[in-house]
């Protein structure tokens, strides 16, 4: 079974370097950072997504067909942005 990841993506990373800062991103760039934290820089948040797939991999998460039928079209939407 393929493996599906939910913590490697941008948002999470972002979230768990700067928990609940507003922020946008264009172009892999942020376009808007609305915080008073320093935003994280792109080779940050890269190492929390590599760091994210790394626990995710090491976990043999069982899911049901159903849930399968939702998160696949999400994944691949994931993997065609990225």
């Amino acid at each position: 079974m393929e493996k599906i990841y939910r913590l490697t993506g941008l948002d999470s990373a972002v979230e768990m370097l700067r928990p609940s800062a507003k922020w946008e991103i264009s172009n892999h760039n942020f376009s808007k950072w609305d915080d008073d934290r320093p935003q994280p820089s792109m080779e940050e948040v890269k190492k929390v997504q590599k760091l994210a797939k790394e626990f995710e991999d090491k976990l043999d998460t069982i899911w049901t067909k159903e849930q399968l039928k939702e998160l696949r079209p999400r994944q691949e939407s994931i993997a065609v942005n990225n």
